[in-house]
């Protein structure tokens, strides 16, 4: 997006099929969403045989038999025991540190996709998948990192209360005040995170919001629900959703959703304020003004109107992640398909998509393209385009169906009529290491 056009954006936003049942405990997924200091346990995995089901007993124990997904389950001891599966016993679990794995069990980044969700296809145009510095987060919220003064972090609910803060400070990031360069910082206090951009930091110094602008939002729980951020377009989060070292890195499964920018001039819909929930914004310049040229960085020219900021889009149960060869591809695509993704912003750039990557999982990301090209170049980036193309759209996800269906769970906002939990296709996060935010149980079926 170019500066003139992401200024407009942000000043807006400151003024502004089932073949096998596997029957579950919901804290029992154990992953690693961040690569620091995390205290989850070691994850157990019990890969199923073929055409049966697979069953975690409240004792941890497995039965394997003729399933013909093939799909791994992860699972531990439940809630209030410890130990290993077939050998838990009765005391206080480990299951989830905040800062390796943030959010509520119901947060969006964590909840999986229900298996009543209902899909239109997205219709995504593109020439290729790009994944530059201004498709990265940059997200320091480990507390072995060194302590610094965050200049211009934001205190309250208004863009303009800004104070110096102590926060947990990444010394390898760096990012110099381009715009996009969102970031979030973990507060000395254990507790908030503060979000915001444009990020300048010289690797080791103080960071600071200022580089090509101050755009901040006001902190949030890192246990909490982690919605808003600095994400300009679509105002979502900087540190749920991002596709991180360790994702990129590991052998398992990626365990939250993701994050995407859509080249909005082609893919995106200006229906109804440019934005569906969770999102509470889309780019100013999004709509076409009367007598206009209809055509800007930040317009929205799209045909579909289940694609737009907010929207969630998702590998259909139709397809097969094991139809992508490349195994770092396989891997999205499940979560992609058990997970899904969020469109948080605008590429503004013909026919140029990203995945969201955390700075650290960027270079890894990038190198398996050719630095500065599309990803056409080659068996990934043709694959990473594939699945692009291949991507529906979630009609019914709403606050009070996340991921297109209830969870069982009432709320003030969610009562009668989203009180029978749907099916899932993964598991819910389990509770957290202080033994807060337990989930319910889940049913988790194969798409």
């Amino acid at each position: 997006m170019n500066i003139l056009h992401k200024l407009r954006s942000k000043l807006s936003k400151a003024e502004n099929s089932i073949p096998a049942l596997i029957v579950v405990l919901a804290v029992a997924g154990i992953g690693v969403y961040f690569i620091v200091n995390s205290h989850a346990t070691t994850p157990y995995v019990a890969t199923s045989a073929s055409n049966g089901t697979s069953i975690v007993s409240p004792a941890g124990t497995v039965t394997d038999s003729n399933t013909s997904s093939g799909k791994a389950v992860q699972f531990g001891c439940p809630t209030g025991e410890t130990g290993t599966p077939g050998n838990c016993t009765t005391g206080k679990s480990s299951n989830r540190s905040p800062y390796s794995w943030p959010f509520t069990w119901d947060s969006i980044w964590n909840i999986p996709i229900s298996s009543s969700a209902t899909y239109v296809p997205a219709t995504i145009s593109l020439t290729g998948t790009y994944e530059t510095s201004g498709s990265w987060d940059y997200d320091s919220i480990s507390p072995s990192f060194p302590v610094k003064q965050l200049t211009n972090a934001q205190t309250g609910s208004s863009n303009q209360s800004h104070t110096s803060a102590p926060v947990y400070s990444d010394p390898n990031m760096a990012p110099q005040g381009e715009w996009n360069t969102c970031s979030a910082f973990l507060s000395t206090d254990g507790s908030n995170v503060y979000q915001g951009e444009t990020t300048d930091y010289n690797a080791g110094a103080n960071p600071a919001y200022g580089g090509q602008g101050v755009y901040t939002d006001a902190p949030v729980a890192i246990e909490g629900e982690g919605i808003t951020g600095c994400h300009g377009a679509s105002g979502l989060s900087g540190l749920g959703g991002t596709l991180t070292a360790a994702d990129m890195s590991g052998s398992g499964p990626i365990q939250h959703s993701l994050k995407v920018m859509l080249d909005c001039i082609n893919s995106c819909s200006n229906t109804n304020g440019g934005f569906v929930w969770p999102a509470g914004s889309a780019d100013t310049g999004y709509t076409c003004p009367s007598g206009s040229s209809c055509y800007n960085g930040n317009y929205y020219g799209g045909s579909n109107v289940n694609v737009k900021m907010g929207s969630m889009l998702a590998l259909p149960p139709s397809i097969s992640p094991s139809s992508f060869t490349n195994p770092t591809i396989q891997r999205i695509a499940t979560a992609f398909q058990d997970y899904g993704a969020y469109v948080v912003d605008d590429t503004a750039w013909s026919g140029e998509d990203s995945i969201i990557t955390n700075y650290n999982a960027a270079a890894d990301f990038v190198n398996t393209q050719t630095p500065g090209t599309p990803s056409t170049t080659g068996t990934f980036g043709q694959q990473l385009d594939k699945l692009f193309e291949d991507l529906d759209a979630v009609t019914n996800n709403a606050k009070c169906t996340p991921g297109g269906g209830a969870t069982g769970v009432s709320t003030t906002e969610c009562t009668s009529g989203y009180g029978i939990a749907t099916d899932r296709y993964a598991l819910y996060a389990p509770e957290f290491t202080d033994g807060t935010d337990a989930p319910p149980t889940v049913t988790v079926v194969n798409p």
